[in-house]
């Protein structure tokens, strides 16, 4: 205990030196919607279950963060308890098997739906506070969590499931109140990237977040459910590789000092995504079942990304996280609940199947080269994890270390400035802004650098700035 303890403050300083399980609480609302999502079913339903609890999430989150931006926190504690009963209390009826008829299901799918919309919202102030390092550490730390949870109540028969489901909403709301009141200490000094509504709404990434949203939501309704593999395999074989998804992921920030790129991670989520809808109508049943499950793990690791999105730029903005965190989720739930509904209606349609899934994959390419590298939005998302940022009080050291560099190096004096900003966790399009030059140019000053100093990373050059501070210490 004490090896695994010491490991985790080694790579995880920011959270887990001070580690408290409240701070995976978000995987109550996560778990909630999934395994409901699961097991709600309507058989006579003109409008899919599935649909109506997602189009309450999205219009419940819009709704709570108008009515918590225009009042007191006092709303925020006025809401907290009152939506989680009102989630609970809809669990039975969405996932015990009560036979219902079709509109008192509709109606408990959309009490059930606004309550986990606010349980979802009501995390955003204590994620907007971490920073992107924190951020990740929690995020995917729920998601690692949130998958076994979720892999247990699906292979639970259905009342132990409901049981389970009825009293995870309370954590939620008991975890985040220890979280907002025991936060985690932050690592890297608040920096305002995103001042107004232009520069805070990631106008083109909604885009093709709402167009993959639309996307998932079709699929189930072409697909149909091939039930060639035994449902515990699927269980296992999803929530095992998003597991490893979220461990490797976790591995490569902490553990490898490794940084995320926001579009290039969009677009492996998009392509598997892809790959899936294309092999889909051409494989036989039991392989087209596998490419729902590695679907549905895209669509988990886009859940993650986007927490991580909102996360960071709230961060960086002086918007209400409230609000960010509520378009960002309306733009998604709401495409994906239509999706749903036109699904089953395309499915009725001659060669349906070949004719929806060439439209999604070319909707999918579509979505991916929107994203555009040069939008100043997100060449700043996750810039933070470019490097571990070293303290204030080590930026004299290290101007002087890059100085020190310079005349052993022979480095030329803007080759000098650039190696400081780098030093200190500054990315190539802040360096470009601040010296008033063009990206391409801070890149090709880096390489030069980089093949002058014979290293390959921001950190081999603070190795080496340290390395000179220990030796002029021995010295003296």
């Amino acid at each position: 205990m004490d090896t695994a303890c010491t490991w985790m403050e080694k790579y995880f300083p920011s959270v887990f030196t001070h580690f408290r399980i409240a701070y995976l609480g978000l995987l109550a609302p996560q778990v909630w919607v999934y395994c409901v999502l699961q097991r709600a079913d309507i058989g006579e339903s003109v409008i899919p279950l599935s649909s109506t609890i997602y189009a309450s999430i999205g219009l419940g989150m819009i709704f709570f963060s108008l009515f918590r931006h225009v009042t007191s926190d006092r709303s925020e504690h006025l809401l907290s308890w009152p939506a989680t009963v009102m989630t609970s209390i809809a669990t039975i009826p969405l996932v015990a098997p009560l036979s219902l008829g079709t509109p008192m299901m509709e109606m408990w799918a959309i009490i059930g739906g606004i309550g986990a919309g606010w349980m979802l919202l009501s995390w955003a102030p204590f994620y907007a506070y971490l920073d992107i390092r924190n951020a990740v550490a929690c995020i995917f730390g729920v998601m690692a969590f949130g998958c076994a949870i979720e892999a247990a109540v699906d292979l639970a028969p259905d009342w132990i499931a409901a049981m389970i489901l009825t009293i995870i909403p309370f954590y939620s709301v008991v975890a985040r109140d220890s979280s907002d009141k025991h936060r985690p200490t932050i690592t890297q000094s608040k920096r305002i990237y995103f001042g107004s509504l232009k520069t805070t709404s990631p106008w083109l990434i909604l885009l093709g977040v709402g167009v993959y949203g639309c996307i998932l939501g079709i699929i189930p309704g072409v697909a149909g459910s091939p039930d060639a593999v035994s449902r515990w395999e699927t269980v296992l074989v999803q929530h095992g590789l998003e597991i490893v998804a979220a461990c490797a992921t976790l591995w490569w920030v902490f553990c490898f000092h490794g940084a995320l790129h926001f579009s290039n991670m969009w677009r492996a989520i998009l392509v598997l995504t892809a790959t899936g809808l294309f092999f889909l109508p051409l494989l036989s049943p039991f392989w087209a079942e596998w490419s729902l499950v590695l679907i549905a793990i895209a669509h988990t690791l886009m859940l993650m990304l986007l927490w991580a999105l909102v996360a960071d730029v709230a961060h960086h903005s002086d918007l209400s996280p409230f609000l960010i965190l509520g378009g960002t989720w309306c733009a998604f739930t709401l495409p994906l609940a239509v999706g749903q509904i036109a699904g089953p209606i395309l499915a009725c349609a001659q060669t349906s199947q070949y004719l929806v899934t060439t439209l999604t994959y070319a909707l999918t390419l579509t979505a991916v080269f929107a994203l555009n590298d040069r939008n100043l939005m997100q060449s700043r998302i996750f810039t933070d994890l470019d490097m571990p940022t070293p303290t204030m009080s080590m930026y004299e050291s290290i101007d002087a270390g890059c100085e020190n560099l310079g005349r052993r190096y022979k480095l030329t004096d803007r080759e000098v400035e650039i190696v400081k900003l780098l030093s200190k966790g500054r990315s190539k399009s802040y360096i470009a802004e601040t010296l008033f030059i063009s990206e391409n140019t801070v890149r090709t000053h880096a390489r030069h650098i980089y093949r002058k100093l014979n290293v390959h990373s921001k950190q081999e050059i603070l190795d080496m700035i340290t390395g000179d501070e220990k030796q002029n210490s021995a010295k003296e």
